[in-house]
């Protein structure tokens, strides 16, 4: 792995490691309201949602930042095909004309006496 790969996937992981920071410090501030407004919960039964619901937090997290990391790697990939294929016909391309002009000037300098 090059080096500017190595920084992309460096980057791509603090992008997805504040994201799930981000997304699981505002699930803190939403669960440790609801039990708030709860009476009647022991402090157990509190604590054992807030745990649960955290952990779900995590999990969703965890799969959209999955999602968009394979929703980059998708579309890197087809940008790389896509570059393959135009660099592929280029190549075709120079070598056609190329080849013209060796047949042309084959033919020009047979021609003259």
């Amino acid at each position: 792995m090059s080096t500017e790969e190595q920084a992309a996937r460096g980057l791509a992981d603090l992008e997805a490691y504040l994201y799930q920071e981000a997304h699981l410090s505002a699930a803190r501030l939403r669960v440790a309201a609801f039990p708030a407004q709860s009476a009647g919960l022991s402090h157990q039964q509190k604590r054992d949602i807030e745990e649960w619901y955290l952990d779900e937090q995590k999990y969703v997290a965890g799969t959209v930042t999955r999602h968009i990391a394979d929703s980059i790697a998708q579309a890197d990939s087809a940008r790389h095909r896509s570059s393959l294929r135009w660099m592929r016909w280029l190549l075709v391309a120079v070598t056609a004309l190329t080849l013209l002009t060796f047949v042309g000037t084959v033919l020009l300098v047979s021609t003259r006496p």
